[in-house]
């Protein structure tokens, strides 16, 4: 299950500020009784909190760096400027179900919210002040096994606040350190019984001990293929089958629903879109490719044209950075992934889900295949529009940016759930209404 102890850590200041701010609400809303006007303006309120809420994670008020003033500014600005837009909405969507006599209920309610805004961005700062620390301690890890798999480990641990040491032996490691509190072990079945009589010890004396796929899946949220063996091959595919049929039940009709929905809404943005595109080079408006889908099965999905008519006549080939082939209304649309929403159509027929693996084509997949270990693995779900390597990694546009996403394609896969696609799902929203990940990164 992707919901552990240090999932929560990692994410501690978000879930802090989050609670804070529904704290803070609860407390205003029953000291103002603003619900003495009836339910129906109970829930209107409810309706604000939900907008400002999902705002303040959209625009980043909840992931504020104390000591970055000019971004904390833009975050408030954009914040409030959200807020006034969803109260507008919100006011107009409950206009006939509330009587707004005299504007009376409706300054007041706005006049609540200001002041819950006020105090929610003065107790926030506080709250980063004194309680919340925005930086993590560091951890130390000590890593048995071969300096080949040390190293490739370190690689993935660069961008994270993990110290890590290498020990070729168990035995040296502990006469070396005789207070080691935490181990990575890359092969458990290479020790002897007497060395895995002295883990267990450890184990028994409080020590953290973890097999280094366990650890890289607790702790980096990826599980590399590099470090697969047969054993933790079984315990993928048994985790994929098992249980799975109701999620799975679950998952399609949240796509039929979801899909059908955003379809509708976007289907005037696309043909808005669509007539830009053609002004700009008389081009066609939407573009075709094929791409490998669950179990290998290939299918066409759709795309708004993003580059110059005959961009591949060399043959297929990744996206570059500052690709002069993208058109200037096509670095708007994939900025904004705009280009993506045709694919709703392959999620409403069933090709695609809207939370899984990107499907890659089939001229590049084929290639992967032969360099990346167990790549075909993540076509054991659908690929989805978004998924848990968009959300956590930019753009890939080279093999080595496909071999990192595939790490965290196989995270997705083994602990998929409702709750994971719903936390992908929200974390898409901030990434497309930030406009981040979607430009080549080299």
């Amino acid at each position: 299950m992707f919901i552990t102890p240090y999932w929560f850590s990692l994410r501690k200041n978000i879930i802090v500020s989050f609670l804070f701010d529904i704290f803070t609400f609860a407390i205003l809303f029953n000291t103002l009784k603003v619900y003495s006007n009836g339910f129906k303006t109970i829930l209107f309120n409810f309706f604000i909190l939900f907008f400002w809420l999902l705002t303040s994670y959209v625009v980043g008020r909840y992931h504020q760096n104390k000591k970055d003033i000019l971004e904390n500014i833009k975050n408030i600005f954009l914040s409030c400027l959200n807020f006034f837009v969803y109260f507008s909405f919100t006011f107009l969507l409950f206009y006939k179900i509330i009587d707004f006599k005299d504007n009376y209920i409706y300054w007041e309610n706005f006049v609540f919210f200001v002041k819950y805004i006020i105090a929610s961005f003065i107790g926030q700062y506080f709250l980063r002040l004194f309680l919340i620390s925005n930086s993590k301690s560091q951890q130390n890890w000590e890593f048995v096994g071969s300096h080949n798999s040390f190293l490739k480990l370190l690689d993935l641990v660069k961008i994270s606040k993990i110290n890590l040491n290498f020990s070729d032996s168990l035995d040296k490691l502990l006469i070396d350190n005789k207070k080691v509190r935490n181990i990575i072990i890359e092969k458990f079945g290479d020790f002897t019984s007497l060395n895995q009589e002295k883990i267990i010890n450890l184990y028994f004396h409080g020590e953290n001990i973890f097999s280094i796929v366990n650890w890289s899946e607790i702790f980096l949220q990826r599980i590399p293929s590099v470090f697969l063996s047969s054993n933790e091959l079984l315990n993928l595919f048994a985790n994929i089958s098992r249980g799975r049929s109701f999620q799975i039940r679950l998952k399609r009709i949240s796509d039929i629903f979801l899909s059908l929905i955003m379809l509708i809404f976007a289907l005037p943005i696309m043909c808005f879109f669509g007539l830009l595109i053609l002004l700009e080079d008389n081009g066609p408006i939407l573009y075709f490719q094929d791409r490998v889908g669950k179990n290998g099965i290939k299918f066409r999905i759709c795309k708004l044209r993003t580059m110059k008519v005959n961009a591949e006549v060399g043959g297929a080939q990744w996206s570059k950075k500052n690709d002069a082939r993208i058109t200037q209304i096509g670095k708007f649309l994939r900025a904004s992934r705009i280009d993506e929403l045709p694919q709703l159509y392959s999620v409403l027929i069933g090709n695609m889900s809207l939370i899984g693996p990107r499907p890659e084509r089939p001229e590049i997949d084929s290639n992967l295949k032969k360099i990346i270990p167990f790549y075909d693995l993540r076509y054991l779900v659908k690929p989805g529009l978004s998924g848990w390597a968009q959300v956590n990694y930019p753009y890939g546009s080279s093999i080595d940016d496909s071999e990192i996403k595939l790490t965290y394609d196989f995270f997705y896969i083994k602990n998929f759930s409702f709750w994971l696609d719903l936390l992908i799902f929200f974390r898409t929203i901030r990434l497309v209404s930030r406009r981040e990940g979607a430009n080549p990164i080299r």
